[in-house]
Formats: structure tokens, C-alpha cells, sequence
């Protein structure tokens, strides 16, 4: 069979492909044929329509497999045609990036992308690089006079973790690192003219963005979606702000509803969608829910006009997933174990059941969303271990944990994950009482600590285990030296669980991630887990089922 097979039917310009490199072939039919009818699915790729009359278009979706190369490819045939000109490695090098033959191609074009259009998102998978990528987009301004100064907003937990490092290993400009405990109380306008980048969190900038005065170079927000409630106070801070350059970074953009979009897209250009409620009418499914004696409120339920939105938004953002750039990487593969509660645990939750119903009886609490959210939390505490709730830590997941470490650990390293606290601090003295070297980081550990026990579970052989909390450790770091992720629990926003996986899953991962999830035969948690899956409203959902459910024994 041929690689290339061109044929005429009725009028009409057929192109089939059987090689995987179609990127050759491309540009040959793209200029010698007004009419190009590709036996390709292009759903997701609404810009296609700017090339070629939708009519035009022959779709069969067996073509799937060359989508990835495509979209790569009519990426940089917009911005030829916008008139950019893609940025080379050399042009990197002239602008001392360190290391800039690492840069790989699909970086190149979402580096060309940021730095013409100046105001863009960056959606790309998580570990695809994207920091990376916006460093590479500020030395170019630099070197081009573009820009004087950067300031990165970001996460607390990813301040030294992810940009100290970055901004060290890719470059020689100056930075400046800014804590809330400094002693160096000089004003954010200060650090920004004597610094090039300036690196801050979102919770302190709440506090600092008023000694801005003069506008600012390039801003980078890190995981952008600190800033998707535009009724915040961080939010409001941060688009406050003004610059010339603003590259927002998101894996994740819209955690839960798209019309936490908005807030994104409106920092990036005002006038795209103008007011929020005009974008929620056109984009956004709502129905009224009434709450509290009777008050009604619109509440979004889904989306609409998905196509028309991916075509609005189409010139200010770019996104790739690493099944579509990096094909080297290996696959995650999934494990479920559906579990049973210790006799003792069962007593307890059972008994704190009894207790939340007798609350309900005699009127102590209100029964509303609130009152749902803090009891699902406390089952799924105990579904985790009893102590908090007695003395002792019996935990049947716990106990299954120290199972597998025992079989994988001596050829794994392995992720433990959790979202309580207190969980995190216990698995840790159980890992450490079988003989196996381990870190453990929560919400009340250092920053400074944190990232030296992040590079001791990485360089350190015999450092086999690695224990966070979720919403400490489930973005913004490298642990691509493990291979073996389990979750004893999970966070209720499924972006965030997928973030967590991430740091495994993402560049310079050698072997296929095994990701194991430990949940309970309780209602509560198997519920919650099966809820995750759907990506629904895990509270919403719960509260609607009714208590009954939630209630139910064991």
C-alpha cells in the first residue's frame, strides 16, 4: 500500500495517509490544492476553519492517529499567517537561555505562540514544561528591549520548588525570592526594578500589590486558577495589575465549570467576552435553584456553544497534551482496591453516625450544605484511621499501604498520597517502623525544609517513599522518579487528583506509571469516588441524594 494515495471524486480532492509522519505531505496539498478534503477527525481544531469553507471538509474519524501531528502543524501554519516568525533554538541561545538545544519542538511553538501574541494562556498537560517555556518567551523580551522586569505569581509551594530552580538552571538573571516572614520589608516596586524576576505568592501579593505603581514588564501566573472566582480578593490583586507581557500557566484552567473561564480570558483581553453574565447567558447552561426561604439563584449546570467558545478563545491560548507531543512517555495504568474497615473502624464510624443522627433529632445543627460537607469529611477521616476519633491508629488502608511497600519498594520508589493531615504523619511512622527510609510533607512544613526533602527523596537512593498531603504537594513538583502513586484519599476536585498523578506522569519518566487507589466499601467514600470519576459537584451531589445514604452503616 502506499504511504500517499491522492484521488478525484465527483469534483472533489480526497488526500489519504498511511505513513505516520504526515507532517511531509502536508504542505505539498496545502499549496497545490484550494480544496483539500482530509479523511481526518478534527474535532477540538475550530481554527481549521479559517484555512478551509467548513463544507470543504471530509471527516472520517479512523484518521484519529494523525490528529496529533496535524494540530501541531496548523498551529504553525496560524501563526505564519498571522504573520509570526517561529523562534529557533538559535534565537534562544542569543537570548542566553542555558541549555536551549534541549528545547524541544513543541516548546518552540508554544514559545513563537507567547511571544507575538504577548497576552496568552498556556493550557499545556501538566508536565509538558510550560515554566520553562514562559522563561524562554521573558529573555527574548529582554534581549528584544521588550521588557525590564518579570514578576511570577504563584503558588507558596512552588516558589523554590519549581521557579527558584528554574530560573537557575535555564539562566543568569537575577531573581529575587520574596517571604512573608523577610525581614526585608522593602515595597514590591522596589524588588521589581532591582530584580528581573521577582517571584511571589498569590496570598502575599494580596497584601503587597498596592506598592506597585508603574506598570510591569511581563507577569506569569502560575497555575492561573488561583484567580478563576473574579469576586475574590486575589483576584482582584492580581488584576490589578498591569503589563505588557502576561503569560498565564494552567494543566487544569477550568477546575470545575466553564464559566471560571471567564475570569481568565478577561485578564488576557477585556473586550473579549465584556461582562461576566453576558458570558455565563452565552456559554453556560443554568437553571434556578432556590435556597433558604425561598431565594432564588441561577445556578450552572453545564456549558453550551462549545464550539463557538474554543474558536473565540482559539488565538489566545494553546494547548497540548502529552499523548499528542511526547510519545516516548509511558501510559498511567489504574488499580482499584475496593476495601473493607477494620472491626474497630466500623465501630467507630458506625458510632459517629449515630452520633450526627441524634445531632439532627434534637435540633442541635442546621441540616444544610455546610452541615453535609463537615460530616462527609469526618467518615472519610475515619475511613482513613481512627485516631482523632479514639487513641489508637487502626487503619485497614493503612495496613494494606504497608503490604505493597513491602513487595514493590526494593525496585519502586513510591508517591503516598493523602488528604488529611494527620493521615500523612501517621503513614509516616509506620513506613519508618518496617525499616523504610521516607519524607513526609504537609501544610506546616518549612518551604525551605520542604525542598530539601523533595531533592532528598530524589538523589537519595535509599530514600524510597515519598508522604504529602495533596494541596501541599499535588502541584508544582518533579517526582518523576517514582513510579508507583497511591492514594489513600483524595482531593474532591478531580483537576487536582490529576495534578497529583502529574508529578509523576510528566518529562523524563522512563516507565509506565502504576497509579493505586485504596477506598473503603463504606456509602460515603465509594460514593465520593464514583462522583470523582463524573467530575460532578461532589457536595452538590451529596447533599441531593439526601442523608440517608450518607448514613448508612456499615
Amino acid at each position: 500500500m502506499k504511504e500517499l494515495n491522492l484521488f478525484f471524486d465527483d469534483g472533489k480532492v480526497y488526500f489519504q495517509c498511511y505513513s505516520k509522519d504526515i507532517l511531509q505531505y502536508i504542505p505539498k496539498i496545502y499549496n497545490a490544492r484550494k480544496k483539500l478534503y482530509l479523511l481526518l477527525s478534527i474535532y477540538n481544531l475550530p481554527f481549521l476553519l479559517s484555512f478551509f469553507n467548513k463544507d470543504d471538509i471530509y471527516i472520517d474519524d479512523s484518521f484519529k492517529e494523525f490528529q496529533k501531528s496535524f494540530e501541531q502543524y496548523l498551529r504553525t501554519l496560524y501563526l505564519t499567517k498571522e504573520g509570526y516568525k517561529k523562534i529557533d533554538r538559535k534565537e534562544l541561545k542569543k537570548a542566553k537561555l542555558k541549555n536551549s538545544k534541549l528545547i524541544r519542538d513543541y516548546q518552540l511553538t508554544a514559545i513563537t505562540f507567547a511571544y507575538t501574541k504577548r497576552r496568552v494562556l498556556i493550557a499545556d498537560e501538566m508536565g509538558l514544561g510550560k515554566s520553562l517555556t514562559s522563561i524562554a518567551v521573558t529573555l527574548l523580551a529582554k534581549r528584544n528591549d521588550k521588557i525590564k522586569n518579570v514578576l511570577v505569581v504563584c503558588p507558596n509551594s512552588v516558589k523554590r520548588s519549581v521557579w527558584e530552580r528554574e530560573i537557575k538552571d535555564w539562566t543568569n538573571e537575577s531573581y529575587y525570592i520574596y517571604e512573608a516572614s523577610d525581614k526585608d520589608k522593602r515595597p514590591l516596586s522596589e524588588l521589581l526594578e532591582e530584580n528581573f524576576y521577582t517571584v511571589i505568592n498569590y496570598e502575599s501579593l494580596r497584601t503587597k500589590y498596592t506598592e506597585v505603581k508603574d506598570k510591569i514588564g511581563c507577569i506569569i501566573l502560575d497555575e492561573c486558577h488561583y484567580i478563576k472566582n473574579r469576586q475574590s480578593q486575589q483576584t482582584k490583586a492580581v488584576k490589578s495589575l498591569k503589563s505588557d507581557f502576561l503569560l498565564l500557566l494552567s494543566g487544569t484552567p477550568i477546575l470545575n465549570k466553564t464559566s471560571e473561564l471567564w475570569s481568565l480570558m478577561d485578564y488576557i483581553d477585556s473586550g473579549l467576552f465584556g461582562k461576566y453574565w453576558r458570558f455565563v447567558e452565552r456559554y453556560c447552561e443554568v437553571k434556578d435553584r432556590y435556597i433558604g426561604k425561598g431565594r432564588k439563584v441561577l445556578e450552572i449546570v453545564g456549558n453550551k456553544n462549545v464550539d463557538e467558545l474554543k474558536k473565540r478563545i482559539y488565538p489566545y491560548y494553546i494547548r497540548r497534551t502529552k499523548s499528542e507531543v511526547l510519545n516516548e512517555l509511558p501510559e498511567r495504568v489504574y488499580k482499584d482496591y475496593v476495601i473493607g474497615l477494620h472491626p474497630k473502624q466500623i465501630e467507630v464510624y458506625n458510632n459517629t453516625i449515630n452520633q450526627l443522627k441524634d445531632d439532627i433529632t434534637k435540633s442541635k445543627v442546621k441540616v444544610d450544605k455546610l452541615f453535609i460537607k463537615s460530616s462527609l469529611i469526618k467518615l472519610l477521616r475515619i475511613c482513613d484511621t481512627t485516631y482523632g476519633f479514639i487513641d489508637e491508629d487502626i487503619s485497614s488502608k493503612f495496613d494494606l499501604c504497608i503490604d505493597i511497600l513491602k513487595k514493590v519498594v526494593d525496585e519502586h520508589k513510591v508517591v503516598i498520597f493523602t488528604w488529611f493531615v494527620e493521615s500523612a504523619r501517621l503513614l509516616k511512622k509506620r513506613v519508618e517502623k518496617i525499616g523504610i527510609k521516607c519524607v513526609q510533607i504537609d501544610g506546616e512544613t518549612k518551604v525551605e525544609e520542604r525542598s530539601n526533602l523533595i531533592k532528598q527523596f530524589y538523589n537519595e537512593d535509599d530514600c524510597r517513599v515519598f508522604i504529602a498531603t495533596i494541596a501541599t504537594c499535588g502541584l508544582g513538583i518533579d517526582l518523576q522518579t517514582a513510579d508507583i502513586c497511591i492514594f489513600v484519599s483524595r482531593s474532591f476536585v478531580p483537576a487536582i487528583n490529576d495534578q497529583a498523578e502529574s508529578r509523576l506522569h510528566r518529562m523524563g519518566q522512563k516507565k509506565m506509571v502504576n497509579v493505586i487507589n485504596i477506598v473503603s466499601d463504606t456509602y460515603a467514600e465509594k460514593r465520593v469516588f464514583e462522583l470523582l470519576q463524573t467530575k460532578k459537584d461532589i457536595f452538590a451531589e451529596v447533599f441531593e441524594e439526601g442523608l440517608k445514604n450518607l448514613f448508612e452503616k456499615v
